[in-house]
């Protein structure tokens, strides 16, 4: 049975300044965040869900031009809860600055309690409450107006359980002597969040790069670290600038002449045009580290990876 709590739909700066107010009461805040970023490097927020134990609330990041009030009482001190919380913590961050000063993850609770790796947001609803979530609007284009009841609704059921389910996860954490380990992980997450993005180390992401050795994983090094800060320069997904596989066949050949770039497959040809000076000297870079300074399959990676690399590479 679905909790009863009024909803507010915020769609102005009045309403928002009063969501605000109502929430800066509040020690606990379930937020939930749906967005857009099949068309760009970061994320487009189109919707925030928020709730508390005596409210839920819908707010069109469309339609408010500011959230800074929301962001304001999100960063300022009460403890949010979320399911999966990386993306989320990273819209935060992009749009806020900052991030929780206290954050509790269900998911990653979830797992140090034996409820499965990665467990999905239904699936956790579904064990600890009983409740069926639907599935008839996972594919929605959240940039689209207006929003449906059905769509508004589905996106509320993100945060209505999430408060009930952080009370009987934090008790079996306490119960089970874990608590401790969630928090640990979850001081992890927030500085992996922070962390500026590990481009140096894309290499090892690509499709299609594992036979190469030496010089020529010199080369895949940089032109992924290049073709990373384009999309980021453009925001721009990454393969739109050029593909995996792109890159890995560029690395293989070192071609020296945009010419010898625009005849492989799956290139377009205003794109070498565009970037071909800027990814032959990546390749050259490549091409000009010493032995000792190429880089080796079977040296570890560094754990502060970027969220948005894991999430999307």
């Amino acid at each position: 049975m679905k909790s009863q709590r009024p909803v507010q739909y915020v769609r102005d700066a009045s309403a928002l300044e009063a969501l605000a107010g109502d929430l800066a009461s509040s020690e606990r805040i379930a937020l939930d965040t749906e967005f857009m970023r099949e068309r760009t490097y970061y994320a487009r927020l189109c919707l925030v869900q928020v709730a508390t134990d005596d409210l839920m609330a819908v707010v069109d990041p469309l339609a408010c031009e500011n959230l800074e009030p929301l962001w304001n009482v999100v960063t300022g001190g009460p403890e949010v809860v979320f399911h999966a919380a990386s993306q989320d913590l990273e819209i935060i961050i992009q749009e806020a600055g900052a991030l929780p000063a206290a954050h509790f993850d269900t998911q990653v609770a979830a797992s140090f309690l034996g409820y499965g790796d990665s467990i999905g947001h239904s699936r956790l609803v579904a064990s600890l409450t009983g409740n069926t979530l639907g599935r008839s609007e996972a594919y929605t284009d959240w940039a689209r107006r207006p929003l449906s009841q059905e769509q508004v609704d589905y996106a509320l059921d993100d945060v209505r359980y999430l408060l009930s389910m952080r009370d009987r996860l934090g008790a079996e954490l306490e119960t089970a002597g874990r608590a401790a380990w969630v928090e640990q992980e979850l001081a992890a997450l927030a500085s992996r969040v922070r962390a500026e993005p590990d481009v140096e180390n894309l290499w090892r992401r690509v499709k299609g790069g594992r036979g190469l050795r030496g010089g020529k994983l010199a080369v895949l090094r940089e032109v992924a670290a290049w073709r990373e800060k384009e999309a980021q320069r453009r925001d721009i997904p990454r393969q739109r600038v050029l593909p995996d596989h792109v890159l890995a066949e560029v690395s293989r050949r070192t071609p020296r002449r945009i010419e010898q770039i625009e005849r492989l497959r799956g290139v377009n040809p205003r794109e070498a045009q565009r970037s071909g000076d800027a990814l032959l000297a990546a390749v050259a870079r490549g091409l000009e580290l010493p032995p000792e300074q190429h880089p080796d399959w079977g040296a570890p990676a560094p754990h502060a990876a970027d969220p948005r690399i894991d999430a999307f590479a």
